[in-house]
């Protein structure tokens, strides 16, 4: 599934995260914890988005099954409920081997994965996540369509990331997809996860239950701000 454009976009992929494997960022917040703090420090609506579906299915099941796409050499979601089994999955997992040592710092190697083509038996996962990586894929669409089939009915999809990516970082490398919530969910009772190209097609993804949907401003550096949205439904079959 590779071309020119994926190769260039890996390798400033694998640029970023060979210094941020080594940075004090990281390895006090991504390694040492059980439980990632920025999770509820940053995003406490991503973390309530888990909280809610972990309260509501507890007596059903003890251990909740959870899939990060697109993790990164770690899962940004590492710890997020007590009671999870993780699996990460990344294109880049061979090569964020070389860069990062997992058994020196006993945390598990993703799965080596394009979300099109997810290598795991359908309603395998309770949750499927992706932040901040739909916009990097080559088919936004048909990765929805993979993370519903691998999620369990009834299960819960939250795809989050920055606002038209594609845009900020000027269609370069493998951001070729700007990616927001349409209409303003606060307009509107019906959100969609709205997938636009460069060449100007656009593809509205509208689930029958969207259990969250909001666009945020955060902070990315001492005097800026840019939106981050999060769309979290429930996945029916």
């Amino acid at each position: 599934m590779e071309n020119q454009t994926t190769t260039d976009g890996f390798e400033h992929e694998l640029g970023f995260w060979g210094w941020f494997v080594e940075s004090p960022r990281f390895l006090i917040n991504w390694v040492r914890p059980k439980q990632n703090p920025e999770i509820r420090a940053n995003h406490p609506d991503v973390a309530k988005c888990f909280d809610d579906f972990a309260a509501a299915r507890n007596q059903e099941w003890d251990i909740i099954d959870v899939l990060d796409v697109g993790s990164g050499a770690l899962p940004w979601i590492k710890g997020v409920l007590p009671n999870m089994r993780l699996t990460a999955c990344d294109p880049l997992a061979d090569e964020y081997q070389k860069i990062f040592d997992y058994d020196a710092h006993e945390q598990q190697r993703p799965v080596k994965a394009f979300a099109e083509s997810l290598p795991f038996d359908d309603n395998s996962f309770d949750i499927v996540h992706c932040s901040n990586a739909l916009d990097h894929t080559q088919n936004p669409y048909k990765a929805i369509l993979e993370m519903e089939r691998v999620c369990r009915p009834g299960g819960m999809i939250l795809i989050q990331g920055f606002e038209n990516e594609a845009i900020h970082e000027d269609w370069k490398g493998l951001h070729q997809w700007n990616i927001s919530i349409y209409p303003d969910p606060e307009k509107s009772s019906t959100p969609a996860l709205a997938v636009i190209s460069k060449g100007g097609y656009v593809s509205a993804h509208r689930p029958k239950e969207v259990i969250y949907a909001n666009t945020n401003l955060i902070q990315t550096g001492p005097h800026t701000e840019r939106n981050w949205f999060v769309f979290a439904y429930k996945n029916q079959k």
